[in-house]
C-alpha cells in the first residue's frame, strides 16, 4: 500500500497527468460495480490538467471511427453528466472502436490522435512534466511497460505482463487505481473531498 500510494502521490503532483486505459472495462460500466467507471470519469472531468483516454478493446487494427461526438458536461445536471458518460462508454463498447477522452468537463468519442501521441511520448522517453498512468490487458502493449519507470506507473490487468509495476486481477482493480489518482490529483489542487470518493484509496489498499 505504501509504495503504491507514494507513487500515485508523485503522479498526482505532476504538472499534468495522462491516464491511458487499453482494456475491456465493460464490467465497470454499471451501477453497483465495485468501482463504477462512469462515476470515476465524471469526477476526473473536473480535475485540472488531467486527461483520461480509454482505448477500444480491439487493438490489432487501426482505429477507424470517423464520426466523433463531444459533450460539454458543464451544461448538464449531475445525473445528466453521468448518463452522457455512460452512453458514450456503451457506444464505444458496442462498436469496439474509437477512443474515449475525458478532459476539462468534456467527454468525447473519436479517432483519438492525442492518445496515440501520449503513447508515443512514453515510448520515446519524452514525458516532460507529464505523469503517465497506463493500464492494459493486451499483450501487444508489452513494450510500453519497459518505458514507464521514469515517467509513470504501469498496471497489468490479469497479469498480462510481469514487467508492469502493478498487477491487478481484473479491470475493476485498474479502475480503482485510476479513482485513487483522480482523488489525489483533486487534493493537489485544493478541491473539496466532496468532489471525489475516498473509497478509491480504500479499494487500492488491496492491490499491493
Amino acid at each position: 500500500m505504501s509504495w503504491l500510494f507514494d507513487r500515485l502521490c508523485a503522479l498526482a503532483g505532476a504538472d499534468r497527468v495522462d491516464v491511458i486505459v487499453a482494456a475491456d472495462v465493460s464490467e465497470s460500466i454499471r451501477s453497483g460495480a465495485d468501482c463504477d467507471l462512469v462515476d470515476v470519469l465524471v469526477r476526473a472531468s473536473t480535475v485540472p490538467q488531467l486527461t483520461v483516454w480509454l482505448l477500444p478493446t480491439v487493438t490489432h487494427r487501426q482505429i477507424s471511427l470517423e464520426l466523433s461526438e463531444s459533450v460539454d458536461l458543464d451544461l448538464l445536471s449531475a445525473d445528466g453528466a453521468r448518463t452522457a458518460v455512460e452512453r458514450l462508454l456503451l457506444t464505444q463498447s458496442r462498436l469496439r472502436d474509437g477512443v474515449l477522452q475525458v478532459e476539462a468537463r468534456t467527454i468525447s468519442l473519436g479517432p483519438g490522435d492525442r492518445a496515440a501521441r501520449a503513447l508515443h511520448d512514453i515510448m520515446a522517453h519524452e514525458p516532460g512534466d507529464t505523469g503517465h498512468l497506463f493500464a492494459t490487458d493486451h499483450p501487444q502493449y508489452e513494450e510500453v511497460f519497459g518505458h514507464l519507470e521514469r515517467c509513470g506507473l504501469g498496471v497489468a490487468i490479469g497479469g498480462v505482463d510481469p514487467r508492469a509495476a502493478v498487477s491487478v486481477p481484473d479491470s475493476a482493480g485498474a479502475v480503482a487505481i485510476v479513482d485513487a489518482l483522480v482523488l489525489l490529483r483533486s487534493f493537489a489542487f485544493g478541491m473539496s473531498s466532496a468532489d471525489a470518493s475516498l473509497s478509491g484509496l480504500a479499494r487500492t489498499g488491496s492491490l499491493v
